[in-house]
């Protein structure tokens, strides 16, 4: 599972969260982080179209390098 974060925090935030949904669902979790939040500097703007782009890039990261 992809997860994105809510408004106004970042991933290690989130980490509660996560482990939660996974443990709940039995699933893997991947955090997702935004433009500007926590460690990823990008180019500060997060916007939907950057989002939805990230989101793309991970989940094919995941289908094609990772084999998942």
């Amino acid at each position: 599972m992809l997860y994105f974060h809510g408004n106004a925090e970042c991933l290690t935030l989130a980490e509660g969260q996560m482990s939660s949904i996974a443990n709940y669902c039995n699933v893997s979790v991947l955090g997702v982080e935004y433009p500007g939040y926590g460690i990823y500097q990008g180019n500060g703007t997060s916007n939907e179209e950057k989002i939805k782009e990230d989101a793309e890039y991970v989940y094919k990261f995941c289908l094609h390098d990772m084999g998942i």
